[in-house]
């Protein structure tokens, strides 16, 4: 998602670059900008790792696995995160 937030963000900021049309060579390589991490990888063979974290859908909390398990309740309490402040 973040790489397809890019990709548009580069064509808005040379779209205004270049009013009247984007030259071929900046069109195309917004045409074959990577939008997934696969890609990404395909194209840049480095080492990384990836931890998928679960969202809360009422809050939107992150929770990383345990044990590759994920929770099944929200345990997120904005009180408890303010006291410790």
């Amino acid at each position: 998602m973040a790489l397809k937030f890019h990709r548009a963000l580069l064509g808005l900021a040379f779209s205004h670059i270049y009013p009247n049309g984007l030259p071929m060579a900046i069109s195309n390589t917004l045409k074959h900008f990577p939008v997934m991490m696969t890609t990404l990888h395909k194209w840049f063979p480095i080492s990384s790792q990836f931890i998928t974290f679960a969202a809360c859908p009422s809050c939107c909390w992150l929770y990383a696995p345990q044990n590759g398990v994920y929770p099944v309740t929200c345990t997120w309490d904005d009180f408890e995160v303010a006291k410790s402040k």
